[in-house]
């Protein structure tokens, strides 16, 4: 027996929505953030720290990076520096979350894909999963 499906849910069937990985240390930040992404259809880990981050990026091959860039153990500058190294192509997306001034020059000195200022708005969140994922 054949059951009808929606158009939306035979195009899910076939593309799936790509994993996002949030990296910060901020536990209400990371989890608003994996909230709104999960609440949008999106799969979703959290790490707090870099170097617990390169572990699932093995683990979970995102599509999407959300990185803050003060972080504990290894912050988001040397989590950058070890993904190039580790993955020097087909990387997935950087997008920089964070309060640090002068946000659009570290992305752009980090070669991301894009960045957000905190405080952002969860609408931008949503259209960056639907860009990347």
């Amino acid at each position: 027996m054949t059951h009808p499906c929606t158009l939306k849910e035979a195009y899910d069937l076939f593309h799936p929505k790509g994993q996002v990985l949030i990296i910060e240390d901020d536990t209400d930040v990371s989890t608003l953030l994996a909230e709104v992404i999960r609440d949008n259809g999106f799969p979703c880990e959290t790490a707090s720290d870099g170097r617990t981050a390169l572990d699932q990026v093995l683990a979970t091959e995102p599509r999407l990076i959300l990185l803050d860039l003060r972080m504990p153990t290894m912050d988001g500058w040397q989590f950058v520096q070890q993904l190039r190294r580790r993955f020097p192509s087909n990387r997935p997306k950087v997008v920089l979350v964070s309060a640090c001034p002068n946000l659009n020059d570290e992305a752009q000195r980090l070669d991301a894909d894009y960045w957000l200022q905190k405080p952002f708005h969860v609408d931008d969140v949503v259209r960056l999963a639907q860009r990347y994922c």
